[in-house]
């Protein structure tokens, strides 16, 4: 099961996280027994019919639901929050009782039911709330976390998998299976979700289970590249022990994750001007974010060779002839300072894309180069000019 933040900050990265209980955010407890109390007070939704509700701070249609059954979910969230599971079960059969198509109590039945250890009972509560909704993530997190209590492992690894299907981009159903990879010794698998976690979402929390993961699976870039990302987090400095490649590491992947802010911070430390970092995004391929960056600091810095550089890849690379005509038609009224090594490599990479594999004879291809990024692109220089 997924840690808590809280206990994720402490724990030891070299053990694996303990079992615990789902923690109840204090704002659900809160916001239901509000609605609970306005429900039985005003009379709100005493008829039949569809209502709406916020969901997330958005107005959405939604069915009746009677104050009877969101007072008894209230009641059954907050013994649940406090550790009161038989109270917590009397609470959210009663809550089932009252509204019939409601799948929420009955995917909370059947959580504090595991919690309890009455597996039979879990069963048939999860069985009835998978024939309201199939397609509620919460339900299948609830199960993989009731897998794992009772030793079924091969469940686990479905149920936690599957809900990351329906919400793939919510951090604690990530964690949790990356948490279920590694108890069945995946490792290797473990280590891939958590890092397209750091890349597409990259957290505090996210990073401190990488540095966890990576540790346990004995591939140190990862846990390296994650223990400076926690040092520059919020405000950290770099830590004087880093290397440069480390840094270069770790603007690569933010770029990745298309936090530009962020690796133009970690860029400063590793001595790369804004320019030099945007053609780093270039050479990634991403795109858009070349082409955007490139020009706003074109703007800033006409003659930025490196700017240039980066505008016309991304522009090249998103298929946008008018803006790389545009682009390559104001550079030839301006003076351009020379591109860096790997700008000049991603230069000839584009003139090779657009006219073939000749443009490379007799140039200079990087093959010394030190860069990790620099020697990628070197190497598809060197893998297409032997395609003559």
């Amino acid at each position: 099961m997924t840690a808590s933040p809280d206990v994720a900050m402490l724990e030891s990265p070299r053990t694996a996280p303990p079992m615990h209980p789902a923690p109840i955010p204090r704002l659900r407890v809160a916001l239901a027994a509000l609605f609970a109390v306005a429900s039985v007070v005003t009379g709100l939704g005493c008829t039949s019919g569809s209502v709406v509700r916020v969901v997330d701070g958005v107005v959405v249609p939604h069915r009746f639901i009677s104050g009877r059954a969101y007072a008894a979910y209230a009641r059954g969230v907050y013994a649940e929050a406090r550790g009161r599971y038989a109270d917590a079960v009397t609470a959210f059969v009663e809550a089932g009782d009252a509204d019939p198509r409601g799948v929420e109590p009955r995917t909370r039945l059947g959580a504090v039911s595991c919690r309890l250890e009455h597996f039979s009972a879990a069963d048939k509560a999860f069985d009835e709330a998978l024939e309201r909704d199939a397609t509620f993530e919460p339900l299948w997190r609830e199960k993989a976390l009731c897998d794992i209590q009772r030793s079924d492992l091969k469940a686990a690894v479905r149920d936690s998998e599957r809900a990351e299907e329906l919400d793939p981009e919510r951090e604690e159903t990530i964690l949790l299976h990356v948490d279920v990879l590694e108890r069945v010794g995946d490792a290797q698998g473990a280590l891939r979700e958590v890092m397209g976690l750091t890349t597409r979402r990259p957290s505090p929390s996210a990073w401190r289970r990488q540095l966890g993961v990576a540790e346990r699976a004995g591939d140190e870039p990862a846990a390296r590249l994650a223990r400076l990302a926690l040092a520059l987090h919020p405000d950290a400095s770099v830590p004087a022990v880093s290397s440069r490649s480390d840094r270069l590491a770790l603007v690569d992947h933010l770029l990745r994750a298309g936090d530009e802010s962020a690796a133009e911070q970690v860029g400063r430390a590793a001595r790369l001007s804004p320019p030099e970092v945007v053609v780093r995004a270039a050479a990634l391929g991403a795109s858009g974010l070349a082409l955007d960056r490139g020009e706003r600091i074109l703007a800033a810095e006409p003659s930025s060779g490196d700017a240039f550089v980066a505008a016309i890849v991304g522009a090249d690379l998103a298929r946008d002839e008018a803006k790389l005509e545009q682009l390559i038609e104001r550079a030839r009224h301006r003076e351009l300072a020379p591109p860096s090594a790997l700008g000049r490599l991603l230069l000839l990479e584009l003139l090779a894309r657009r006219t073939g594999p000749e443009a490379l004879e007799g140039a200079d291809l990087g093959a010394d180069a030190k860069d990790p990024l620099e020697a990628a692109v070197a190497a598809r220089l060197l893998s297409k000019k032997a395609q003559r």
